[in-house]
């Protein structure tokens, strides 16, 4: 590096930062260096540790990036975290692949507690919505390399938690995504936490686990707290709040408190229909609630029209081979 011009360098530096490279990734993590982004991009790719990348440019030898991220971090973490500010909006609205998705999340989450936007809460339940638990897989471990190197900040240790007690969750393994989710749950404690989100979306989580165990009390409760910190820090008439009532009304279902549970699923249904549109997938997800609950009191005649208009509203958005 010594023999190198200072551009090349700074622009080094930078190519270090994602896993994958070209010229339109250099210049919006150097957008001082833009106009010059293609010709350091070729003069970077003929350095001996430099290599291609399938269908996404180039990357830097796994062994030599670590060393230069090591010292990147260590000399001058500021210039780390804006350069992986940097990435993580480049990457953000550019979802073509699953590598450039979990692109984002790699990055997002150094800097997200300062800034807390919820964008990185936003992607992972998408993917877990949507049953892209590949991409869910591949971006913990994308965070297992911050953890290794200790670049993740108390929040991003609770996220990594978080994460993993879903993974626990999703192969049955109840007892263990609790401890994961607690844990999670006490380090959010320790941090100020503005995006109330976060906390919100691991009590369901926490709650559903509880469930799946049997312990319906404690999972009642702890999903009326959710709803409680949704309403009061979100509002009455957010898509999260809708997400908690959905849970808590399920739970009711669930013990046979069947009048309790109508109007929160009703409700639940008329704040997705407002906040998202008539033929969201999350409105049909409410339909479908709703609709059991018709289904299991012998309302057959209520439930089989929003069964139907459910059904429908996934054929069209999502594709009629989709889970």
């Amino acid at each position: 590096m010594g023999q190198m011009s200072d551009d090349l360098v700074s622009m080094l530096w930078a190519a270090a930062i994602p896993h994958f490279f070209d010229s339109r990734i250099l210049a919006a993590l150097r957008p001082e260096l833009a106009d010059q982004a293609e010709k350091l991009n070729a003069a970077l790719k003929t350095l001996t540790f430099v290599e291609d990348f399938p269908e996404h440019g180039y990357n830097i030898h796994e062994l030599t990036r670590t060393v230069l991220l090591r010292q990147l971090w260590g000399q001058n973490q500021e210039e780390f975290l804006i350069l992986s500010e940097r990435a993580a909006n480049y990457f953000f609205n550019l979802k073509t692949s699953p590598e450039e998705d979990v692109e984002f999340f790699y990055h997002e989450v150094l800097n997200e507690e300062g800034h807390q936007t919820g964008r990185l809460l936003d992607r992972a339940i998408d993917w877990w919505t949507y049953y892209q638990i590949d991409r869910f897989q591949a971006a913990i471990q994308s965070l297992l390399e911050h953890k290794k190197a200790e670049r993740l900040d108390t929040f991003g240790r609770a996220f990594l938690l978080h994460l993993n007690g879903l993974i626990q969750y999703k192969h049955a393994n109840y007892k263990e995504a609790e401890i994961f989710f607690e844990d999670a749950q006490a380090n959010y404690k320790s941090i100020r936490l503005k995006n109330s989100r976060y906390i919100t979306t691991l009590l369901r989580d926490l709650s559903s686990s509880k469930r799946k165990q049997g312990l319906y009390k404690n999972a009642i409760n702890i999903c009326e707290s959710s709803l409680s910190i949704c309403e009061e820090q979100l509002g009455a008439n957010h898509p999260d709040t809708a997400t908690s009532l959905n849970n808590l009304a399920g739970l009711y279902q669930g013990t046979g408190r069947y009048r309790e549970a109508e109007p929160l699923y009703v409700r639940a249904l008329q704040i997705v229909e407002e906040q998202l549109g008539e033929n969201h997938p999350d409105t049909a997800t409410s339909l479908n609630n709703l609709a059991s609950l018709y289904k299991n009191t012998g309302r057959y005649g209520e439930a089989e029209p929003l069964y139907v208009r459910a059904l429908q509203i996934v054929e069209e958005q999502l594709g009629e081979n989709h889970p």
